[in-house]
């Protein structure tokens, strides 16, 4: 069997990811994004987070039929979470502290845990302000893994 993040990467293309990521369904219209990743080097077993997991998701979101303005899809985010979030900070409890130092960066709009963990991630209206983010991090913490890229740019579809 395929772990969830092969399929939904082979589609090369924005998809809202339900369940245990095994559910795949066509996101909506989204804005380019600038986005920092963080990952705190410690390793976070997917196998072992579900196994932490309660096995209680949140019920599905109702997802907005247009996320094109970079507000909506920030606030979106922000709302959503990620349920697997506290079995991944059992595994790696830096998790939170990654997110909080994200959510401080001057220009991060929404900040939250990718996945399973532990990589975290932060939406930037600008490119420039996510370059920025990524020095000033990875200045603090210069064992982690920090990296800059803009989700959904059309020319990578």
């Amino acid at each position: 069997m395929l772990s969830a993040d092969v399929p939904v990467c082979l589609n090369c293309a924005p998809v809202l990811m339900r369940g245990a990521g095994d559910i795949l369904e066509p996101a909506p219209p989204l804005p380019e994004t600038p986005v920092v990743l963080v990952n705190p080097g410690r390793p976070c077993s997917t196998a072992q987070v579900f196994r932490n997991f309660d096995g209680v998701f949140a019920p599905p979101a109702d997802v907005p039929d247009d996320l094109s303005d970079f507000d909506d899809l920030a606030w979106f985010v922000e709302q959503e979470g990620n349920d697997l979030l506290p079995a991944a900070t059992a595994l790696v409890p830096e998790i939170p502290a990654v997110i909080e130092i994200l959510q401080a960066q001057v220009c991060c709009v929404a900040a939250g845990m990718s996945g399973s963990g532990a990589t975290c991630f932060g939406l930037f209206r600008e490119e420039e302000d996510a370059l920025k983010a990524v020095q000033e991090i990875s200045g603090e913490h210069g064992s982690w893994w920090v990296r800059a890229g803009v989700l959904n740019r059309p020319e990578r579809y």
